[in-house]
């Protein structure tokens, strides 16, 4: 499967020589798949979705709500993605990028960073979700 990888960020330098840029990790991770990287934190994007067959939006040190040109242009062609029908998935940031595309609201956690357990109460029903729950226990971090 040809997939497009829309690169958020460059790996901090002390990270690279022991894991890689961005594009090695997800190569690393996900051998099976044709990878086209696309940085569009310098500005550098697909001319349409149509382009891969899916898409993966990766992480970044920036923050979804930032007035930043390539972030907004971003969100643009998220909502492209989806109104083609393609798969897309994100990571961190990217899946930040996919709530605010398409309605949702991100914003600074009020508490600063937190990992770990955390309790959340289902508000509504989901078909998917079975036995019917309502609240899960999940691992977050913010």
């Amino acid at each position: 499967m040809k997939i497009g990888l829309l690169v958020c960020d460059h790996a901090r330098t002390e990270f690279i020589s022991s894991d890689g840029s961005y594009p090695e990790m997800f190569r690393r991770l996900l051998p099976d798949f044709d990878f086209t990287d696309y940085y569009v934190c310098d500005g550098l994007f697909p001319g349409s979705p149509d382009d891969q067959e899916g898409w993966i939006i990766s992480g970044s040190r920036r923050s979804v709500y930032d007035d930043i040109e390539w972030i907004h242009r971003l969100k643009d062609f998220t909502r492209r993605i989806y109104h083609s029908g393609r798969p897309c998935i994100g990571v961190c940031f990217g899946h930040q990028i996919i709530g605010a595309a398409l309605g949702g609201t991100i914003r600074k956690a009020e508490t600063g960073w937190c990992v770990g357990i955390h309790e959340f109460e289902f508000v509504a029903v989901v078909p998917w979700l079975n036995p019917k729950l309502k609240s899960a226990n999940l691992r977050m971090m913010c």
